[in-house]
């Protein structure tokens, strides 16, 4: 899998800011928060074509994010999760 330019030193800087890998001695970084939200919307960029085209394909009309939306069951078969997964996974060894 192809890491962009920096990425692996800026995730790296954001798990020593949030105390994930703090070295022994060194001071957290406090920009870790931005850096964590600026790689989640990146994230959620690359998600969303994917959960689209999920969602086009099976006719869902509306899509929630379990997390977020307060869903107390929902049927294992309209969980997209799993599939978008594979896909991403898909899309990156294709590059």
């Amino acid at each position: 899998m192809d890491v962009p330019a920096g990425l692996r030193q800026r995730v790296r800087a954001a798990q020593l800011g949030v105390g994930l890998l703090e070295p022994p001695g060194e001071q957290q970084d406090v920009a870790a928060p931005e850096l964590q939200q600026e790689l989640q919307q990146e994230f959620q960029k690359r998600l969303l074509p994917i959960l689209e085209a999920i969602s086009k394909e099976k006719g869902i009309q509306v899509l929630f994010s379990a997390g977020d939306a307060g869903v107390i069951w929902i049927e294992q078969g309209i969980d997209l999760t799993l599939e978008a997964v594979k896909r991403m996974d898909a899309r990156a060894t294709a590059k």
